[in-house]
């Protein structure tokens, strides 16, 4: 990201996340790296507008069994990038309740999973 700016560190328990921005403002795209002490990189996140994400994925969340009835709590969702592999994220309201959902770009549905 070589046009990274306002650029932080910080420790997250085990691990080093570094925040920053890339684009111009006010269109400005957040990102966050993780590595863990060794400084191996653990994942990328990145906060993406709803309308970027792929139909397919959206297509996949709306067919869905259990979420795809929830309504989206705001319009941004977020792009995670993980050496097992990249998935969205969305937060959701399911009847009532705030949930967080990972949807696959091969459309697998599930609840967000934490840990690493």
């Amino acid at each position: 990201y070589p046009n990274a700016r306002d650029v932080e560190w910080d420790k997250e328990g085990a691990y080093w996340v570094v925040s920053f921005e890339t684009g111009r403002r006010p269109n400005d795209v957040d990102h966050e790296a993780w590595y863990d002490a060794s400084g191996h990189w653990v994942m990328t996140k990145t906060e993406i507008a709803l309308t970027s994400v792929p139909q397919k994925v959206k297509d996949y969340l709306a067919a869905d069994p259990t979420y795809g009835k929830a309504s989206f709590e705001d319009l941004d969702a977020e792009f995670i990038e993980k050496p097992s592999g990249n998935f969205y994220r969305f937060d959701l309201i399911l009847d009532g309740r705030e949930v967080e959902v990972d949807v696959t770009e091969s459309g697998e549905v599930t609840p967000a999973k934490y840990g690493f």
